[in-house]
């Protein structure tokens, strides 16, 4: 199972709502995910090395120019 995958069983920490794969490039087919987004809370859990930091302190706050989930 990929990250991609995981998102319909992972539930944001703050608020339990979905999270969306936030991708390293939207445009490319096969693009690596750099984490998960809480389109409720505005926050995003960073990935590294395919690992989520789902530590609601680490997460990082988005921002309105921040158009991408």
């Amino acid at each position: 199972m990929n990250l991609h995958e995981y998102a319909t069983l992972f539930r944001c920490p703050r608020c339990r709502g979905e999270l969306a794969p936030h991708l390293a490039d939207p445009s490319a087919a096969t693009s690596a995910v750099e984490g998960f987004t809480c389109g409720a809370c505005r926050v995003r859990y960073p990935a590294h090395d395919g690992i989520v930091n789902f530590t609601p302190d680490d997460a990082v706050a988005l921002t309105e120019g921040d158009a991408r989930p």
